[in-house]
């Protein structure tokens, strides 16, 4: 834990605003252990669309400065990066804030708060700064969204889609042939090819040559049916086959 000197001189204070001023992360300083407000930089305002609060100190954050959950819940003061940091006396980090301002817009916050130590190991200020990842968060549920439209389509569509390891345990199967099969993806995930179809040389060709990095479609029975599938190897960043894709064919 790094020890913080007193400013020495105005012109020290000054330098170090005009740094802040200029940092794209939001910073807010307050005393230790009461709370108040001593310093926040530009970034900090246009972050929480308001000015810092002087009247406020610890226990008092959330409503008004509008914190909430991402779910919309008033955020537990407790769980604020200042009372923890302050509590637990290091660097703590708080990313699922969402700042509700006052004209209507929501911002997802990511909060790191630092406690400031004198000589004799007493916090006496707690340092927060602030990093808008409203973007991020919003691509990350675009992401999510699309993941669970496209398993939705998987599991209703009549195709079963597939992907073992390097060692021919299944990782993935799923689609809608497999229920109208009698099989679920739990009668597949977690099992390998070996066991269940090492007495069929056929499959088991098929698996040695997916591993061995060939692409190919091939035809094969199981379970009293015929399976037409697309075989893709899959590589790690050394070039590796790291497992198989198995596809309908088209």
């Amino acid at each position: 834990m790094r020890y913080f000197r007193s400013v020495r001189s105005i012109e020290e204070l000054e330098l170090i605003a005009a740094i802040a001023d200029d940092l794209p992360a939001g910073i807010w300083v307050a005393t230790a252990p009461d709370g108040r407000f001593v310093y926040a930089n530009r970034a900090f305002t246009e972050i929480m669309g308001m000015d810092p609060r002087a009247d406020v100190g610890a226990g008092e954050y959330t409503a008004p400065y509008g914190i909430f959950t991402r779910d919309g819940a008033p955020y537990p003061e407790e769980n604020l990066p200042f009372p923890r940091a302050l509590r637990e006396k290091r660097t703590v980090v708080v990313d699922d804030i969402a700042i509700h301002r006052r004209d209507g817009s929501r911002v997802c916050v990511r909060a790191l708060g630092r406690p400031m130590l004198d000589a004799n190991g007493r916090v006496t200020h707690v340092a927060i700064a602030f990093d808008d990842v409203t973007a991020h968060v919003a691509a990350q549920k675009r992401v999510e969204m699309i993941e669970q439209q496209l398993a939705h389509v998987v599991a209703l569509a009549p195709i079963t889609l597939w992907i073992h390891d390097r060692n021919g345990v299944f990782s993935m199967c799923e689609g809608g042939a497999l229920e109208a099969a009698g099989f679920t993806p739990s009668d597949f995930v977690g099992r390998s090819m070996t066991d269940l179809y090492g007495k069929d040389p056929a499959i088991m060709e098929v698996m040695r040559r997916g591993l061995a990095g060939e692409a190919f479609t091939s035809a094969v029975e199981a379970h009293g049916m015929t399976y037409e599938t697309r075989h893709r190897p899959m590589y790690d960043d050394a070039g590796e086959v790291v497992g198989v894709l198995g596809s309908p064919s088209t």
